[in-house]
């Protein structure tokens, strides 16, 4: 588990690489729990906190996530995205990218 802060939106996002784990923090978060037991990543909104899980160890699938995220906090802190808004999610994006990836990086080597 990594958690991300989101100082200006009052946000954290929580990053996990196992299953099992975020099942069990979710758990005792009392939000939902992971209902698809295929599926190769996940993106949670609850209570101000977004949680991310990627269970293939893709950083494609953690992008994918990190943009669920990032849309869902724009959304629940009333950032319109537009044409000529766009860099508050691209900056954020980038920012949870930087941070999460290097976990799955930690993984993939040998």
């Amino acid at each position: 588990m990594k958690i991300a802060k989101i100082d200006i939106f009052k946000r954290r996002v929580v990053f996990f690489d196992n299953r099992e784990e975020m099942d069990k923090y979710l758990k005792y978060s009392n939000s939902e729990q992971i209902n698809d037991a295929c599926c190769k990543g996940i993106c949670i909104a609850f209570d101000n906190e977004y949680y991310i899980g990627v269970f293939d160890n893709s950083l494609a699938v953690l992008a994918h996530e990190i943009n669920h995220a990032c849309f869902c906090i724009c959304d629940d802190t009333g950032v319109e995205l537009d044409n000529g808004n766009r860099e508050t999610f691209c900056y954020m994006s980038e920012y949870l990218f930087k941070i999460f990836s290097k976990e799955i990086l930690k993984k993939q080597s040998p």
